[in-house]
């Protein structure tokens, strides 16, 4: 399983976000670049960044930040924000990006997910932000109406290989895993599937691992020391 370093990103400072709310973000003081260098030190596998004002706006404009990240880690990052056309995928791939995360798009706009999975197949990663069952769009502000079982089972179909799910009521709280929903969802799936959401110690890591899951997204318990990775 891969510890994947989760880095929400608004006005260029990374911040801290509970459950999507914006109101109550607090701004870290060390810039993203200087996380990203002190993170890939303590040997996280790969990096997951995400434009905020990108996900609010619909239009992804964090590309001089990006080219800094870039140069700051060997280590795969994929991002996710913003990203509504095929143009700004390309860019961002340009850019040196390894993996571009979907959220929106994957439900409102199924063509377009398919022309970048033709080209970029191993690419592409979903993200199915998931509150009481249904997957969220719009920065979590808007229910799809779609449940991650009927979600995850179009996915397949449509032969997505890796998808991120997010447990919205555990994001940014530190407050533990919901294992439960961890096995259920990997019963949908077969999936490379990556959880965020609530992990909180070395622990838990070490029970994740015995499930089948590629990844874990790990922010909040990060910043807080909570987790040490070596």
């Amino acid at each position: 399983m891969k510890i994947i370093a989760g880095l929400d990103i608004r006005n260029n400072k990374c911040i801290h976000l509970v459950q999507g709310n914006l109101e109550t973000s607090k701004a870290h003081v060390d810039p993203p670049v200087d996380i990203v260098k002190k993170l890939d030190e303590i040997g996280i596998d790969q990096f997951h960044i995400v434009d905020i004002d990108g996900i609010f706006s619909g239009q992804s404009n964090m590309f001089d930040l990006l080219k800094e990240l870039r140069r700051a880690t060997d280590k795969p990052i994929q991002f996710g924000g913003g990203i509504r056309d095929f143009e700004t995928a390309e860019k961002i791939f340009n850019l040196g990006i390894d993996e571009i995360v979907l959220g929106t798009l994957a439900i409102k706009n199924q063509e377009l997910l398919m022309d970048l999975l033709d080209k970029y197949p191993t690419r592409i990663v979903v993200a199915a932000d998931v509150y009481k069952g249904y997957v969220y769009i719009e920065g979590w502000e808007e229910n799809s109406s779609i449940t991650i079982e009927q979600f995850l089972k179009t996915l397949e179909l449509i032969h997505v290989n890796k998808i991120m799910i997010t447990d919205i009521s555990k994001d940014g709280t530190a407050s533990g895993v919901n294992h439960e929903f961890v096995d259920e969802i990997l019963g949908y799936s077969n999936a490379d599937i990556i959880l965020s959401g609530g992990i909180n110690s070395n622990e838990e890591i070490q029970a994740l691992r015995s499930k089948s899951l590629y990844g874990a997204v790990i922010s909040t318990a990060l910043y807080e020391g909570l987790i040490t990775i070596k």
